[in-house]
């Protein structure tokens, strides 16, 4: 099956875009000189990066993007530190915009009834399915109004003979999901097995600077509602301090019983910490595990591990854990006291 294409913007049905040489993920490599004014249309994963790296190269980037914010699938607290980190890199961010038509191959007029003059415009509004000429509906596998092919856990098709994956399906596109669930699928099919994906603990990562990594359920998902949210800002994790990066954070996301069902790191190699977290939602591991784990320092994974002894603390200062501590260290002062006065100090021990 042929891989998914770039999807085109909602309004280009009438916009003019067809009448413009617009670049997607797939044709952006191809010119050889930086153009001075780009515009980039939509503010998810690869408008983000890719409108990043052009600013950090010298182009005059504006993104639009139809959204209140960028990124909409991360927390609102990463959202906002990723449009903070685009505008101190200069570029121009228009949320809540859209191109309205191209004036002409270098001209756009923007729903803020602003004209914009460009010399390169990157599409980078998603993919869209290639399914279509495939005879789906004649092999009777189900596809959703998007035209993407429904599966269930164990990524079986409607036609119990056809397995799907990748981005044909409503799964998450990202390149290591259609590697994991494709093995998945095609070892389901060939040998008969009802595996099931694991969809509650896949991780992603936006590849701006500072990264951002997330996994599980998110601070502002209803998922969230009576869990507890824990944070640490990096301007207190040492490896930051020492770097001058001290604008990320990290965040867990913890059920009633202290385990990991989500979380999100901001920090340079934050792809690199997000796994540590996948293994602890898919296996059930709380924080208090994560902070009694020994971990190397220092290091930005600190930042999870710093998150994970404030949950220990929680539980040793609250309920029977608490009244427990409490009771010990009641017993070992009475110890010292009664040590004390047989005259052997409190260090001595105990006489036979």
């Amino acid at each position: 099956m042929p891989s998914s294409p770039p999807a085109a913007p909602p309004s280009s049905r009438h916009s003019g875009i067809e009448n413009v040489e617009a670049l997607t993920s797939e044709t952006f490599w191809s010119p050889r000189a930086l153009p001075d004014r780009l515009l980039v249309i939509g503010g998810g994963a690869v408008g983000c990066e890719l409108g990043q790296a052009m600013a950090r190269l010298g182009s005059k980037v504006t993104l639009v993007h139809r959204g209140s914010r960028l990124a909409p699938r991360e927390s609102r607290r990463a959202s906002a530190l990723l449009r903070a980190t685009l505008e101190a890199d200069d570029v121009d961010v228009r949320l809540n915009t859209s191109v309205e038509r191209f004036v002409s191959a270098t001209e756009a007029r923007l729903s803020d009834a602003t004209s914009l003059a460009v010399d390169r415009v990157l599409v980078a509004v998603g993919k869209r399915p290639a399914t279509a000429g495939l005879g789906l509906a004649e092999a009777g596998v189900t596809t959703d109004e998007r035209s993407r092919v429904l599966v269930d856990s164990s990524l079986r098709t409607s036609n119990p003979a056809i397995w799907a994956a990748g981005d044909v399906t409503p799964l998450p596109h990202f390149t290591h999901v259609a590697g994991v669930f494709g093995s998945l699928a095609g070892t389901n099919a060939v040998l008969g097995l009802r595996r099931s994906g694991d969809g509650a603990s896949i991780p992603r990562v936006l590849y701006t600077q500072p990264e951002i990594a997330s996994v599980g359920v998110s601070p502002d998902d209803p998922e969230a509602e009576g869990c507890t949210v824990l944070a640490i800002d990096h301007e207190h994790l040492d490896r930051a301090v020492a770097e001058g990066r001290t604008s990320g954070f990290s965040e867990l996301v913890l059920d009633g019983r202290g385990r990991v069902r989500g979380a999100s790191v901001v920090s340079p190699r934050a792809g690199e910490t997000i796994a540590e977290l996948t293994v602890a939602i898919t296996t059930g591991v709380s924080a208090s595990t994560l902070g009694g784990i020994m971990h190397a320092y220092p290091g930005y994974s600190d930042g999870v591990y710093n998150t994970s002894i404030r949950q220990l603390q929680r539980e040793f200062s609250g309920g029977a854990c608490g009244a427990a501590v409490q009771l010990l260290r009641r017993v070992t002062r009475a110890r010292h006291r009664a040590r004390e006065r047989l005259g052997g100090g409190a260090d001595a021990p105990p006489r036979a």
